[in-house]
């Protein structure tokens, strides 16, 4: 009778019910969701997640995960070139069970990671990761810590309080092994988007050469530590990634490559979207 007399079988089924009801524009449509289970799973909502955000399952140990979010109403979340080394740091030294230093690299041999890093791409005013959790609820700590210890770097540095992230993180899993070399190349296609637009309706060589280019000079990715060029090794699971590679530094930057023989940098995502990559929508 409370969910408006829709029938159901399960708990979400019923709040997919709930939300043909009940008033989405409303405040209180989702925490009345969290009200009518409050010993559940479900996560106490907010006004800013929608209800696949409340009900999502937990993640699971030895899988792959897409990992992805942006700065608030897309606003930048790195300032300077300072605020992404701070973030690369951040994604090794808070790669641990153990409490982190406030800021100086740990030196102890005892770490235990929460996840392994596989690829990684830092963009103006949004990041993506490639994920695989080690330890249960690994993930999920590891991007409190991440996402909560750079919002105190940026807050305390800039003077300002509030929000860096729009909301809690995406997390797509990677569900067929044939997405994995599809997916460390989108991530690590991501920064040409930088490129100046001028540069997009150049043809042939130039295009591709200009691409290549940057991505040979752009430090905040792990493009160049997958084609063999040592930028921020320590932060991938280097024999993880050689694992599921299969192949040398060389093939895949020809792997690369051969994306930008046809494809403006403004059109990856939808080429990804041709190939069968239907989680990468355009709310990056």
């Amino acid at each position: 009778e409370r969910g408006g007399g829709i029938a159901c079988n399960s708990k979400m089924e019923f709040c997919n019910g709930l939300e043909k009801v009940l008033d989405k524009n409303s405040k209180n449509w989702q925490r009345y969701i969290y009200d009518l289970f409050p010993t559940s799973n479900i996560r106490r909502p907010t006004s800013e997640y929608g209800l696949y955000d409340i009900m999502r399952p937990p993640l699971v140990n030895d899988c792959f995960y897409h990992i992805y979010n942006r700065g608030v109403l897309k606003q930048p979340i790195f300032f300077e070139e300072k605020d992404y080394i701070r973030f690369v740091h951040d994604l090794y030294e808070f790669n641990d069970t153990h409490n982190a230093p406030r800021f100086e690299c740990s030196a102890s041999n005892d770490r235990v990671p929460l996840v392994s890093i596989l690829a990684w791409a830092l963009m103006p005013n949004h990041f993506h990761l490639f994920l695989q959790q080690r330890i249960e609820g690994g993930v999920s700590l590891f991007l409190k810590k991440l996402g909560g210890g750079y919002t105190m770097y940026v807050n305390e540095k800039y003077k300002r309080s509030g929000h860096v992230f729009q909301g809690r993180y995406k997390a797509k899993p990677v569900e067929n092994d044939a997405y994995f070399l599809h997916l460390s190349r989108y991530i690590h296609l991501n920064p040409t988007e930088l490129i100046d637009s001028n540069a997009n309706s150049n043809e042939g060589a130039e295009k591709r050469n200009k691409a290549k280019q940057f991505l040979m000079q752009y430090r905040w990715s792990s493009y160049l530590d997958w084609i063999g060029i040592k930028n921020f090794p320590s932060i991938l699971d280097i024999r993880l990634v050689e694992q599921m590679r299969q192949m040398n530094g060389h093939e895949y930057y020809d792997f690369v490559s051969e994306w930008l023989e046809n494809v403006k940098s403004s059109d990856v995502r939808r080429r990804m979207l041709d190939v069968g990559m239907s989680c990468y929508t355009s709310d990056i």
